[in-house]
């Protein structure tokens, strides 16, 4: 009998020891091995701890470390995994893009209102040939979405701020249907935003874009692209539009602008850009300016798709004939000088303009609308000046 009951409790002793080794076990996991392995999740919507970094300076080393631990997801290093959205629903873009940049691999691009990262995606392409960059879609589910996509761009699931301060925006956040396109809602900022008739509504973090580049280090941005629903112009606003931050290229939807697609033509070209042309809803700009500390030398190079007659008189500074070059400005940055026409082969453009001369009676007369109405296309589109 009392050999039996040794053995009894024994075995309980084991039992309970089991249960200590197994509870101590499942308290690791859950605290540190799950924290360690397991993929971030994305920014919530509620409970951001933004007590501690919303009174900050736009650059103070402790928002900066907030953002690299509590929101920055780095680039993905796995194989993209994704669906057969890129090639039902490309860019709209991907022509005017490849006009633009041409075949350059080393550049940085920055696409606000990113979606799920695939679906009309403007910087897709690009990514896959090379680029470095930063997605930013404030719609919890799309970001969501987008981290299954692998992208090789570091992503951030808040919201561009319209203001130079993080704060909380009222955003709509929610789907009424499972239409691909309404799946972009979440880029709405419209005070009247309706879905279906009903209005979804949620707080969604917002921090400014200088705050959120200088936490991942990036001072030199070669294409952004805005597609925020409305606040494109605030959004700009917030830029410092000098050498602590230089961006190249800028597309930005105007359909939705308040102010209108003139007040921000005047408001960039004031700072610095030449407006290209207007595409479906958006506008291309590009920098003009060269600052005074950038090391980056203007270059010449003209698209494939270039087939103005009047090229060959419009050169940035640097592109190896006489008479390019840089004056100083003693009160702002280095602007650009004015540079001769360049003909290198006068007797053939010369009679390639004869010949366009003599077509241009015939071409008008074929048109059934008037010329101001037709849409942008390749042949009509102004010369394109890279950057590089």
């Amino acid at each position: 009998m009392l050999l039996a009951n040794e053995r009894i409790r024994n075995r309980l002793k084991r039992i309970g020891i089991l249960i200590v080794i197994l509870l101590a076990a499942s308290f690791v996991y859950s605290n540190f091995y799950h924290s360690l392995f397991s993929p971030r999740s994305t920014v919530q919507l509620s409970a951001l701890a933004f007590s501690d970094v919303k009174n900050l300076s736009l650059t103070d080393p402790k928002l900066l470390e907030y953002l690299r631990q509590e929101v920055l997801v780095p680039p993905s290093t796995l194989p993209y995994a994704l669906t057969e959205e890129s090639v039902k629903w490309p860019s709209l873009f991907t022509k005017q893009l490849k006009q633009i940049f041409g075949n350059k691999t080393d550049g940085f691009f920055i696409e606000c209102g990113a979606n799920d990262g695939e679906f009309l995606s403007n910087t897709l392409n690009l990514e896959k040939e090379g680029w470095k960059g930063f997605l930013i879609e404030a719609q919890p589910e799309l970001g969501q979405k987008l981290r299954t996509k692998n992208r090789k761009a570091w992503f951030a699931n808040v919201c561009l701020s319209p203001y130079l301060n993080i704060s909380e925006i009222q955003f709509a956040v929610g789907r009424h249907n499972t239409e691909r396109w309404m799946n972009a809602i979440g880029k709405l900022l419209l005070p009247d935003n309706r879905i279906g008739g009903h209005r979804l509504y949620g707080k969604v973090p917002c921090f400014p874009l200088v705050s959120l580049l200088a936490a991942i280090g990036v001072k030199h941005v070669d294409y952004i692209s805005l597609d925020v629903e409305g606040v494109e112009m605030k959004i700009l606003k917030t830029l410092p539009f000098d050498e602590t931050l230089v961006i190249d290229y800028i597309q930005l939807e105007v359909s939705h602008l308040p102010e209108g697609a003139n007040a921000v033509k005047t408001f960039l070209q004031a700072k610095g850009y030449d407006f290209l042309f207007n595409y479906a809803e958006d506008a291309f700009y590009k920098r003009r300016v060269k600052f005074a500390t950038e090391q980056r030398p203007f270059s010449c190079k003209f698209s494939k798709y270039e087939s103005s007659s009047d090229w060959n008189s419009k050169c940035h500074p640097n592109c190896g004939h006489p008479g390019a070059g840089l004056s100083a400005n003693p009160a702002g940055p280095v602007v650009v000088s004015p540079v001769p026409p360049y003909n290198p082969h006068p007797a053939a453009n010369a009679a390639k303009q004869a010949a366009r001369a003599a077509a241009k009676p015939a071409q008008l007369a074929s048109r059934h609308r008037n010329v101001s109405d037709a849409q942008p296309s390749l042949q009509t589109w102004p010369p394109l000046l890279m950057l590089t």
